[in-house]
């Protein structure tokens, strides 16, 4: 046999056996996304009522939190969809062609890791450009529930008490720009006005504004001065600021990164978005301790009749990763742990369950 003909087999066996991967992880991923959105969907249908969300926004709301959902079950979709590419192999022999062909448990591990480092490079391309939009828009619809802020394009509203705060340009979390204050007195009438250029936020509660112009309104009259330099003592944290304007998820790779080299300097503890880095930065790893696990428990028999009972067990496994990683996330939150060894903790673990169950195959 020809070398040439050796590589034109080659060729076909991968795109083969990649067609029959992303025909079972298209099915698995629309499976489990129309599972989790329709429990979104309902999730989002209790505000409904609440402030100015209506049933359409709470639709449209289910929709745009799809990619960062679609970003969190790719591992568990990855597993399963391993699972049943091998099972279908095995019930149709074409496994047999494979292995005639030279196709080694090896070969096909090196194959899945190609497709890994493919998903993990669309995946980190929907990190930095798709995920950040559809959270940053979802997060305009969510505050229509809010009774006390609202969140616009590029600007904000925030009352508490007597105050009312609105910033007009937030291109720049630390520095916004067009800052006006309203002060009400006790018949929510219009007491004092202050308009500033920009501010800068500061950790100790305190807006250093830039050009402000103080209006005071009394019995008087109307009291006009302008300050170069004015210090205004704010009603929200600069965390809560934060958090309310730019949460993790709304945030790209790039900025997360920019975020916690601020946070640094700051001294603010932002564990959610450091996790949040470390988990969409280590996907690659997640992605290949799936599929590690995937090839050892496909080699549990050579048998057609197991296929089944071999996929039903990837999709167990891979269920309980996802959730286990959601409820290892929000414990991990209160904890002190180095966020990047939280991280990596599941697919650590993942990785010593499949050593565990290759030392004991023959159990199965």
């Amino acid at each position: 046999v020809s070398t040439e003909y050796k590589i034109q087999l080659e060729m076909i066996l991968h795109l083969y056996f990649c067609k029959i991967f992303f025909r079972y992880l298209f099915y698995t991923l629309a499976g489990l996304l129309s599972i989790f959105s329709f429990l979104a969907f309902s999730d989002a249908l209790e505000n409904v009522g609440k402030g100015d969300f209506l049933g359409i926004d709470a639709f449209f709301f289910t929709l745009l939190t799809i990619p960062s959902r679609t970003a969190e079950l790719i591992p568990a979709c990855t597993l399963i969809s391993a699972m049943l590419t091998m099972g279908h192999l095995k019930k149709t022999s074409e496994l047999i062609i494979f292995s005639s062909a030279g196709f080694s448990d090896v070969s096909i591990f090196k194959l899945l890791l190609a497709l890994s480092a493919l998903l993990s490079i669309i995946f980190y391309i929907l990190f930095e450009l798709a995920i950040p939009v559809c959270e940053k828009k979802s997060l305009i619809l969510k505050s229509k529930t809010f009774e006390e802020a609202a969140i616009g394009k590029n600007q904000m509203w925030i009352r508490k008490s007597n105050t009312l705060l609105r910033v007009g340009n937030l291109n720049n979390v630390y520095n916004p720009k067009l800052i006006e204050i309203y002060e009400l007195n006790a018949d929510n009438a219009i007491q004092n006005i202050t308009i500033a250029e920009s501010a800068i936020v500061s950790n100790n509660n305190e807006w250093a504004l830039s050009n402000a112009k103080v209006i005071s309104i009394g019995e008087s009259g109307i009291e006009k001065s302008g300050k170069a330099k004015y210090k205004w003592k704010s009603f929200i944290t600069l965390e809560q600021y934060l958090r309310l304007i730019s949460p993790p998820s709304t945030l790209s790779l790039s900025s997360l990164y920019t975020h916690l080299s601020k946070d640094q300097n700051i001294d603010i503890d932002f564990k959610e978005y450091s996790l949040l880095f470390w988990k969409r930065l280590l996907l690659p790893v997640n992605l290949i301790s799936m599929l590690v696990l995937g090839l050892t428990l496909s080699r549990f028999s050579s048998s057609s009749r197991s296929v089944g009972f071999q996929s039903a067990l990837g999709g167990i496994f891979a269920i309980t990763f996802y959730i286990f990683d959601q409820i290892f996330t929000q414990i991990n939150l209160m904890a002190t742990s180095p966020q990047p060894i939280v991280a990596i903790i599941p697919s650590f673990l993942i990785i010593i369950t499949s050593w565990y169950l290759t030392s004991f195959k023959k159990i199965i």
